[in-house]
């Protein structure tokens, strides 16, 4: 998993926006909060903020920080 997430998140910074409309979508098919809506629409949330810091080439010192984060062997 690991592994993974070392190749995912660093190259998902610039795609991040296609996900919003996605999770959208799912959290509209699941229903209400409690039917499991709310995770989708977090997702969401989380990718259109993703989408917004990433500008131009370079990601912003957060999103610089996610991947220092996600990438470090512990």
């Amino acid at each position: 998993m690991l592994v993974r997430l070392e190749r995912f998140i660093p190259t998902m910074f610039p795609k991040a926006y296609r996900w919003v409309a996605e999770m959208e979508q799912i959290a509209d098919f699941a229903g209400d909060e409690s039917e499991g809506a709310a995770i989708y629409q977090g997702a969401a949330r989380l990718y259109e903020r993703i989408a917004a810091e990433f500008e131009g080439d370079q990601p912003s010192k957060r999103l610089s920080a996610l991947t220092t984060f996600c990438t470090q062997r512990r």
